[in-house]
């Protein structure tokens, strides 16, 4: 539109229109991605749209409007090519339009934006492929594996963590039972339950009746 970049109560009230429908065409993607069975993508899409709100307040606040005006993104479209007849006079212009106005360039944006703290967040669809990875990982380690104390002591301490530093909750006689349900990291300790109480012994006083690898690490 005319005067978009000349005028600033003019930029905002155009830029204004734009955000609110790029926000419900981002929305309308997410609905549709969704009902077709990619959650991933359609939460990536609804990452899009939180960006694009952000573009609406701010715009709305050079104006010197309230920034944020609404409780939830406005849906204005039901499927993504319900913003075409919105949308393509800003591309295609017409009467009270000018333009059409080159695109600067990626570095040239740098240079006036520079870093500013902007943070590169990776999208939902390598995060959720990444987590359910560690899901699949997670249900595949045994949830708990029996043992018996061997310790030449009379009995071994039970503490609050895995560490000599942490408290003794409780104590197991040599040679009593324990479920041994999760190890730390390097599986120097365990973590069992005896007694009615969960907690940690050195793991080179238990003899487990399988490999303690297999346990989740905690």
């Amino acid at each position: 539109p005319e005067n978009v970049f000349t005028d600033v109560a003019v930029f905002s009230l155009v830029t204004e229109t734009a955000e609110t429908a790029f926000v419900a065409a981002y929305l309308a993607a997410a609905r549709r991605v969704a009902e077709l069975g990619d959650p991933l993508l359609a939460a990536t899409a609804a990452q899009v749209a939180v960006v694009e709100a952000q573009h609406l307040a701010l715009v709305r606040q050079i104006g010197g409007r309230l920034p944020n005006h609404v409780s939830l993104g406005v849906p204005w479209f039901t499927n993504v090519s319900d913003a075409v007849p919105v949308l393509q006079p800003f591309l295609e212009g017409g009467t009270g339009f000018e333009g059409p106005a080159a695109y600067p360039g990626a570095e040239a944006i740098r240079a006036v934006v520079g870093d500013k703290g902007v943070r590169a967040v990776a999208p939902f669809t390598a995060i959720g492929a990444e987590m359910a990875a560690n899901m699949e990982a997670a249900a595949s380690m045994t949830s708990s594996i029996a043992g018996t104390i061997s310790s030449s002591a009379s009995a071994v301490n039970v503490r609050s963590g895995p560490g000599t530093s942490f408290a003794v909750v409780t104590t197991v006689a040599s040679g009593g039972a324990v479920d041994i349900m999760a190890r730390n990291a390097d599986s120097s300790w365990v973590m069992v339950s005896a007694n009615g109480t969960s907690g940690w012994i050195a793991a080179n006083l238990i003899s487990a009746s399988s490999d303690i690898s297999s346990l989740a690490v905690q």
